[in-house]
């Protein structure tokens, strides 16, 4: 029985070893027994992950298993590979969806957002606006405490010319009684 001595890592070094050749870009390990008269390929197919096995040359069956079992193991690692994949990428659409429902939020705050500062801006023009009115408030009563004052000091002006014309009323009433 043939022991394994080597399993290639690429294509390239088992090409340079074997003096050339075309090996399939599905090949994931060649193995050569070690007096290098057995040789047999570990491939998988693109479309499934179970893979297949092939043997060039008759090997003898310490040599068949040992490439069994590094099949398996290379199989068994497209699918965790794959388990992995699944695994990620459904966490990449609960992520996204997550993202889908922070955008939605954003939106909605921003809409809000420029609502208070449309709001914001109204009451600032009301401010404003009511500023103007107490302004006008302010000149009205000065107006109107000018006016006031003026009438008052005509009224102050009236009663005096009231009361002089009393007086004169009075003084002439007493002369024609004393006529």
């Amino acid at each position: 029985m043939a022991e394994l001595s080597k399993i290639f890592p690429n294509v390239e070094e088992y090409e340079t070893y074997v003096n050339g050749g075309n090996l399939p870009s599905n090949v994931l390990a060649v193995v050569l027994s070690e007096d290098k008269t057995d040789v047999a390929q570990i491939s998988f197919s693109t479309n499934n992950i179970t893979g297949s096995f092939e043997t060039f040359t008759c090997v003898g069956d310490q040599a068949y298993s040992e490439l069994q079992e590094a099949y398996n193991e290379k199989v068994q690692e497209l699918e965790e590979a794959n388990t992995t994949i699944q695994t990620q990428a459904s966490q990449i659409q609960d992520l996204e969806g997550q993202v889908d429902v922070w955008h939605d939020r954003y939106d909605t705050l921003y809409g809000q957002y420029g609502n208070l500062q449309d709001d914001y801006q109204q009451a600032l023009n009301e401010i404003g606006h009511m500023e103007d009115l107490l302004d006008q408030r302010d000149e009205t009563i000065a107006t109107l405490n000018t006016q006031i004052q003026t009438l008052t000091a005509q009224i102050a002006t009236a009663n005096a010319t009231i009361t002089s014309l009393q007086n004169d009323i009075t003084s002439y009433d007493n002369q024609l009684q004393l006529i």
